[in-house]
């Protein structure tokens, strides 16, 4: 792929944080050229020599990597306490620049990753000793003697009493709590005595040879603060991996180290030696010879770790020391991230001993349950603080001479405690901390909100559902007005949109909204400050909240603002003409490097702005051409762009709106659009000149780089020091349903389609337990409520009949319903359980609304409403034959409201546009994303272009289409049917090409495409085979072929052209009277071979489970109850011998039909062959000639499936006799050949069932599928068709 023809990518601008010269503290690493080092080190050195005197420079130092590296660590810590210290109340610090400091420690895992905390704090305790030692070794002895503990493993000779002292420096002392109840069994484990006699005799220095002797552990030096590690990540001898001890281990708040220590172990030993055998003596505690307070130690912190060994979260309790007169009682506090908390010391057991915890749940029928658990959340780390300090902190001569040997190598430096250099930074921070918290502060935002309202009125301006209410003259402005506007456009661009608070920005959008509608001249400043700041980076506000913001509800009302602006705008005389001007300048003969170069025109000077010399207006249509170049390859929220456009495109025409939709349209937004959707499927002409727009998936991703929020968006409140705090977001060049139902709209409104604009159907009520709760807005209310008076039978409500007919005859669902859904309906939603009102029936669709607005919206297209909820005239939605009014098919009805509002088109959407409609792809993408819109859509390019080619792709791509029921049936099948509906000049052309074109179905094909010519060459081809490999494969296609006829039929035009053109499909008239619709009259759009959307969706197995609960319910059901259903089902010719035969269905169903069984030996067993009709989790049906294991039910993965047949659905339905195909697995060829015979003893018993099977057998006992009641939707289809 030639990557150069791509536009070029905007750039990027990035702002380090300023720390330490020369250290730079965000994430952003300086390269400095030799010739900035140079002069920084000759600055450096001259103001040393300066101050000093000395001549020392900085680069002399002589230091080993590892030891810089643990300077850097050691400057990070300083740091990070400093920010801590001396930080403003309330502000938080980013700890990320330690992180990464802390590299130089080789943890176990990536600094990045969980480690063991003991195991970070000894090493970096370790670390830091390294520059402490060297640089400032008064702190190093600090270290050392708060932190540092001796333990002394001690040899005693038990023949001479010779001992053997080795001392062991140590940072903690790690506590072994298998199979230990608390702390003091783990330390009374570290001082066991162990004798070492036999085979395991010592070595004696004295006596010379291998003696009996004792060995034991002690502490000899006790610190100031004596942290313990309790080893709770072990490994797992069984598994080898790494495991998490969560067994109980208690600890007091104070602890006593005397018996643990050296001095305790040989008091207690002497106490032993001179007791003597005076058993009358009184006991006396050998370690009260010790005096208590030197031995005594404090809880001060708590490290808690929640989780297991992969995984979890620490968090840490704390005394407050600062009381340290102890006349007050001690305060606890929980640091957990950023949020710091009080905590009652008193449930330190309950949150840090660990152990198991019962949990109790009461269940309905009074049964308690209680399941043990361990808890994962127990202390890791334990601090203890020393009650009485050691005052001195001498160290050792070794360490005095290993320091004072560096005293001569930093004598010439100039040395500094490091906290003025972190000064600065700490007060910068600090200011931009308040000034953060002053403009989120909420009295400061009520405040300049208060004077927007005083000065537009704003509180006035908003309707109930939260949306701006247009005042139909312009308010009266005074001088001041426009500068508050101003300042609250910039405060909330650049302040308010980075908060995190929804409501907040729920009631600014309302005000400022109001406030730009009433204001022209407020609305052009706001076009005029968006178009100049295109030209920059991080100030760009449409880039900002178009591509690079991350919160969606920051995202919308940017958006929306600036939506509203440049409405507000067009209202200005001047503002308008300037457009007009821009478009002009697009309208050049070469349009071909017009679309590829982008250009912003040369008259389009950011300083002429004002004087209105170029469009503001035209500035940003250009910048959002350029935007929508780059979006596959920069973007990961373009789709908030295509809002925008959308909104901006549905401006009404009386302010407006046709000047801005041709602007856009001459700009070939559409056709970018498309693009985006189509990508490397669009038309050819369209990747020539937008190759940005239209680059694929895979190449976009593979050039696609890492992308990080730039820090100018981000203002976060309590994430002020530190790193780049922004998030690091990886792009995506994958769009999602959403995205292309934005396009889709956009792309219609700008065209000109009237109610293209989806109303909002749903509103955020609250939230119960997390999950947000929705209720219908007004306008759906209002739709529904006149659904619900046109559905009744009686004033103000609906009875069982009603509700049945809702469902039924109006197309809700395309299965009739069973009596007793409409019967938990009316029991849940009705008045008595008899009857529904309309709280009842809007209760409904609410409770719809919680999952699947996509139904709401589905079911009011049904009754006529157009996407914005306005409604089709009658005269679109039914139609008269003789005195009876019946309902137009949804899909012909969407085609005649396209043509009755059918206006002179005010300007051209550009070849481009119309090149990329007439690609069947388009629909292919968005079809599923909103059908609706689609037909909208598509009745529009049938109305104003031509449409031969869109219809020739249509009928090739039915050709090719795969299997039954799958998305290109229905696409096409939909096509089709909008192109033979739209009653325009054309239309008999159209449907004469549907029928009979004689464009090639392929290259080198003799046949032509349309149908009844492609179905007529299958049906010869067919006649002519045996069971060769072409046979089944034709028999599918001309199937396809009969089920896409019978769609079409059902539209008036089509149905009128085959009642006049019968001899050109009398020969497949068998086919089509097969297996026709029930005798409900379908007003929905969907093909009557698949579902499209239903009330609820759920997997094979969900959908199939539940519908025969147990044999008893079939016992109780009589599938003959209607006269149909019943009865016997004879197989034949099929290529398993064995499933050959009589079924009979002994009064048994599943999926609402009878199903039938025989019993035969297979493969040496005897097994139950079954044929039944199941759902599949799609929607659609089948029919199944399987085995199904004993004990499950039919209809899943389980069952051994030989022969499936396309099922209608139809709650009357037998088998097909024919269409049947072999299954993958266990089938075998040739499919069998199906008749079903009724049960005549059952049709002798009632002469109401004579009377229907009269009706549906046919002379060789094969159902024809035509229902001869006058109600029939296709008879009376066709009734008209003869008619006219």
């Amino acid at each position: 792929y030639d990557l150069s023809k791509l536009p070029q990518e905007l750039q990027d601008e990035f702002k380090l944080s300023e720390g330490r010269p020369g250290k730079e503290t965000g994430v952003f690493q300086v390269l400095r050229t030799d010739s900035m080092e140079c002069a920084e080190e000759s600055k450096v050195q001259q103001s040393i020599e300066q101050s000093s005197g000395n001549t020392m420079k900085p680069s002399d130092l002589k230091e080993t990597e590892d030891e810089i590296a643990y300077r850097c660590l050691l400057e990070e810590v300083q740091r990070t306490f400093v920010h801590l210290d001396q930080g403003s109340r309330g502000r938080v610090f980013d700890p990320r620049s330690l992180v990464e400091a802390s590299a130089c420690l080789k943890l176990e895992f990536d600094i990045w990753q969980q480690n063991d905390a003991s195991e970070f704090a000894m090493k970096l305790l370790d670390k830091l000793e390294v520059p402490l030692k060297r640089w400032s070794p008064s702190h190093f002895k600090y270290l050392e003697h708060t932190f540092r503990l001796k333990q002394t493993k001690q040899k005693l000779c038990k023949e001479c009493g010779l001992k053997t002292n080795r001392e062991e420096n140590l940072m903690n002392i790690d506590c072994q709590i298998r199979g230990k109840a608390d702390i003091h069994e783990a330390l009374s484990t570290m001082c066991e005595v162990e004798y070492m006699e036999g085979d395991n005799k010592v070595f004696c220095d004295n006596c010379k040879k291998n003696c009996d002797t004792i060995l034991r552990t002690a502490i000899s030096a006790l610190p100031d603060m004596l942290i313990l590690s309790l080893k709770r990540f072990d490994l797992d001898y069984n598994t080898f991996e790494t495991v998490k001890l969560n067994s109980r281990c208690a600890f007091d708040q104070s602890l006593n180290m005397k018996k643990y220590t050296l001095e305790g172990v040989e008091a207690v030993e002497k106490a032993s030696m001179s007791d003597g055998d005076d058993d009358n003596q009184a006991y006396i505690d050998p370690l009260s010879v010790l005096p208590d307070e030197d031995y005594e130690y404090k809880l001060a912190g708590v490290l808690v770790h929640h989780g297991v060994a992969q995984g979890g979260h620490y968090y840490s309790f704390i005394r407050d020391r600062s009381n340290s007169d102890g006349k007050q009682p001690d305060k606890w506090f929980r640091f957990d991230d950023d949020e710091v908390t009080p905590f009652d010391a008193s449930q330190i057991e309950v949150e840090c001993f660990g152990g198991k915890v019962k949990k109790e749940t009461k269940w309905p029928n009074g049964q308690v349950n209680t399941v043990e658990t361990e808890q994962l959340a127990n202390a890791l780390m334990l601090f203890y603080e020393k009650v009485k300090p050691t005052k001195s902190y001498a160290t050792d001569n070794d360490n005095d001479t290993e320091m004072g040997e560096t005293a001569e190598s930093q004598a010439d430096l100039v040395m500094t405690t490091g906290v003025d250099v972190f000064e600065d930074d700490v007060k910068r921070s600090n200011t931009v901390h308040r000034s953060h918290a002053f403009l989120f502060d909420s009295e400061f935002q009520r405040f300049l909100r208060n004077l927007l309202g005083i000065a537009f009125h704003t509180d006035q301006m908003i309707d109930t559902i939260g949306e701006s209410v247009v005042p139909d003259t312009p308010i009266l402005l005074d001088a001041w007005h426009v500068p508050i506007l101003e300042l609250c456009t910039s405060f909330f661009f650049d302040v308010l949109l980075h908060s995190v608070d929804q409501s907040v920005l729920i009631n600014w959008t309302k005000s400022l909204s109001g406030s730009l509608l009433s204001s022209p001249v407020g609305s052009q400043w706001v076009v005029h400050e968006l178009a100049r700041r295109t030209a920059t980076i991080n100030s760009n506000w449409i880039r900002i909240f178009a591509s690079d913001c991350p919160e969606q509800a920051s995202r919308e009302a940017a958006m929306q603002i600036i939506s509203y602006s440049i409405r507000g705008a067009l209202k200005e005389s001047k503002e308008m003409e300037a457009l007009k001007k821009w478009t002009q300048s697009w309208t050049q003969p070469d349009l071909h490097q017009l679309c590829v170069n982008l250009p912003v025109s040369q008259v389009d000077d950011l300083n002429k702005i004002d004087a209105f010399e170029a469009s503001s207006l035209g500035i940003l249509i250009a910048h959002i051409c350029l935007l929508l170049e780059l979006a596959p390859r920069t973007w990961q929220y373009h789709s908030d762009l295509c809002v925008l456009l959308k909104e901006i495109g549905s401006i009404p025409t009386a302010e407006g709106g046709d000047i801005l939709r041709h602007a856009l349209a001459t700009a070939q937004v559409p056709a970018r659009l498309i693009s985006l959707l189509l990508r490397e499927k669009s038309p050819a002409q369209l990747q020539a000149v937008m190759p940005g727009a239209s680059l694929s998936h895979e190449i976009s991703e593979a050039i696609m780089r890492p992308y990080t929020t730039p820090t100018a968006h981000v203002f976060p409140l309590v994430n002020s020091v530190g790193t780049n705090t922004g998030a690091n977001t990886g792009t995506s060049s994958l769009t999602s349903p959403s995205d292309h139902t934005n396009t889709l709209e956009a792309i219609a409104v700008i065209v000109g389609i009237r109610g293209a604009k989806n109303a909002q159907l749903v509103i955020e009520t609250g939230q119960v337990k997390g999950i947000p709760m929705f209720d219908l807005t007004e306008k759906a209310k209002e739709a529904l409520t006149i659904v619900f008076n046109e559905c009744t039978s009686q004033q103000g409500i609906m009875d069982q009949k009603d509700v049945m007919n809702f469902m039924n005859v109006y197309g809700i669902d395309t299965v009739p319903v069973s009596p007793q859904r409409v019967t938990n309906m009316l029991t849940k939603y009705g008045k008595d359980s008899r009857h529904l009102t309309v709280d009842g029936f809007l209760m409904y669709y609410r409770d719809i609304s919680q999952s699947n607005t996509i139904q709401i919206r589905s079911d009011l297209h049904t009754f006529g409403f157009r996407p914005d909820l306005s409604r089709r005239g009658k005269d679109t939605r039914i139609y008269a034959v003789g005195e009876r009014e019946i309902p137009y098919n949804a899909i012909e009805s969407v085609a005649i409201d396209t043509f009755s509002m059918m206006e002179a088109q005010p300007f051209s959407i550009g070849p481009y546009a119309e090149a990329g409609l007439a690609s069947i792809h388009l629909y292919h993408v968005v079809y599923f994303t909103d059908s609706h819109l689609t037909e909208c859509l598509l009745a529009w390019v049938a109305l104003h272009q031509d449409t031969s080619r869109l219809l020739v792709e249509t009928l090739k791509a039915l050709y090719t289409a795969q299997g039954w029921g799958n998305e290109s049936l229905q696409i096409c099948t939909t096509i089709l049917m909008i192109l033979a509906s739209l009653p325009n000049d054309r239309q008999t052309e159209r449907i004469t090409a549907i029928m009979q074109s004689s464009e090639k179905l392929y290259v080198r094909s003799s046949v032509g495409c349309g149908l009844l010519v492609v179905a007529k060459e299958l049906s010869l081809a067919q006649s002519s085979q045996q069971y060769g490999a072409d046979y089944h494969n034709n028999r599918a296609i001309m199937d396809r072929y009969i089920e896409a006829i019978k769609d079409l039929q059902k539209v008036r035009p089509i149905a009128k052209w085959m009642s006049d053109n019968k001899p050109l499909w009398e020969w497949i008239d068998q086919w089509l009277r097969s297996d026709s619709s029930h005798s409900y009259p379908n007003r929905g759009n969907r093909p009557t071979h698949q579902t499209l959307f239903d009330h609820q969706t759920h997997s094979d197995s969900d959908i199939n489970d539940g519908l025969n609960d147990s044999e008893d319910d079939d016992d109780d059901f009589d599938v003959t109850a209607d006269g149909y259903g019943g009865g016997t089902v004879i197989v034949k010719g099929a290529g398993i011998p064995e499933v050959n035969g009589s079924y009979s269905s002994n009064n048994k169903k599943f999926d609402d039909v009878a199903r039938f069984t025989k019993t035969t030996f297979w493969q040496g067993r005897e097994q139950e062959f079954t044929l039944f009709r199941c759902v599949l989790s799609n929607g659609t049906r089948r029919w199944y000639i399987s085995i199904i294991p004993i004990g499950q039910k039919p209809g899943t993965n389980k069952d051994m499936d030989f022969y499936v047949c396309v099922a209608t659905g139809h709650a009357n339905e037998v088998p097909q006799s024919h269409n049947w195909e072999t299954a993958k697995e266990y089938g075998a060829n040739p499919p069998p050949i199906i008749e079903w015979k009724s049960d005549t003893s059952s049709m002798q018993s009632d002469d109401n069932d004579d009377v229907l099977i009269d009706q549906r057998v046919t002379s060789n006992d094969e159902y024809d599928g035509i229902n001869d009641d006058n109600t029939n939707y296709d008879d009376a289809l066709m009734e008209d068709a003869v008619q006219q």
